[in-house]
């Protein structure tokens, strides 16, 4: 993900002088292993997923985390549980970071899409020469389209409200609000990726999104 910065539109400033944001992935779940399209499938986390999330809970710790959304899905809603535990805090679900919907393909491996050129998903991990063409899977425009809506209805009040908020979700999702935030070619978007339980910490700031860290 590149650390150039954005800056908003004048009036989606906000007053208050900056928030932060820490954006986490979910744990390893059984399909993740199996390397399975999970999309909207409720996989929870297996034993690994769990250690991951404990481990990033001690590592953020210190950060002074106030309030949590998470994806409704049982994977990204233990991750933050676990993570928001220390600081007294549960998880509020809100749709918007749902994992992209892959439709009828959820449940398929990856080799299968990948090892196949005539798979309607076998481009799909080049966006910028993918064309959709299963109407049941969500296009890059349309995850594109929700990933602003999560800046603009979920970011962007909560930097006026608290100064360091936590986002818990996915994969796909968070490479889609990354490609938003830092104006990232499509080419660009599947190197932003976050391992299981990695996370970003982005600050936002007179205007701006500037990435700080990212773990792993």
């Amino acid at each position: 993900m590149k650390g150039n910065q954005r800056r908003m539109m004048e009036e989606k400033k906000v007053q208050k002088m900056a928030c932060r944001f820490i954006i986490v992935r979910h744990g390893q779940t059984y399909w993740n292993k199996a390397g399975k399209f999970q999309g909207q499938v409720n996989i929870p986390l297996n034993e690994t997923g769990r250690i991951q999330a404990g481990a990033s809970a001690e590592e953020l710790a210190g950060q002074p985390i106030e309030v949590c959304f998470s994806s409704p899905l049982d994977r990204a809603m233990e991750t933050a549980a676990i993570i928001c535990r220390p600081h007294g805090l549960r998880p509020q679900a809100n749709p918007l970071l749902l994992e992209r919907n892959y439709g009828i393909y959820e449940g398929e491996s990856f080799l299968m899409a990948f090892a196949n050129p005539g798979h309607e998903l076998y481009s799909i991990k080049d966006p910028a020469h993918y064309r959709d063409q299963v109407i049941t899977v969500e296009s890059y425009s349309q995850i594109l389209q929700r990933a602003q809506r999560i800046i603009d209805e979920i970011m962007l009040p909560s930097a006026e409200k608290y100064d360091c908020v936590l986002l818990a979700g996915h994969c796909d999702i968070f490479c889609a609000l990354f490609s938003r935030l830092f104006e990232v070619p499509l080419a660009d978007y599947w190197k932003q990726a976050l391992p299981n339980a990695g996370y970003a910490i982005i600050d936002y700031a007179d205007g701006y999104f500037t990435e700080v860290e990212v773990s792993g």
